[in-house]
């Protein structure tokens, strides 16, 4: 019986192992979750003045999400109220992805 047991838990741990090794695969070569990139694709809407996103750029770097989104905005407004824009951007995606570290906000028109 102890080899059949054996043999049970060796298939198991490969299983184990096999699981492992793709995640560690996946952010090997910059892999991102598609559920992450929603979310930061998505969070830039609930803020007054966000005409669009243009760009979701997203990186895993240890154990915290690095971004890259690219808003845009009316042209005609100041650019002091298109920097109150992104930072209100930034807090929203703060508030919406949790192991988000650095973000960059880009205004486009």
């Amino acid at each position: 019986m102890d080899p059949i047991v054996g043999i049970g838990i060796t298939i198991a741990i490969l299983f184990i192992v096999k699981d492992a090794a793709k995640a560690v695969w996946h952010r090997l070569i910059d892999g991102i979750e598609p559920e992450i990139l929603d979310e930061i694709a998505h969070a830039p809407s609930h803020v007054a003045g966000v005409r669009a996103v243009r760009t979701v750029r997203a990186r895993w770097v240890g154990h915290k999400v690095y971004s890259d989104v690219a808003i845009a905005v009316d042209p005609n407004l100041p650019v002091h109220v298109a920097d109150s824009i992104a930072r209100a951007v930034e807090h929203s995606l703060r508030e919406h992805v949790r192991l988000l570290g650095e973000v960059v906000v880009r205004v486009t028109l």
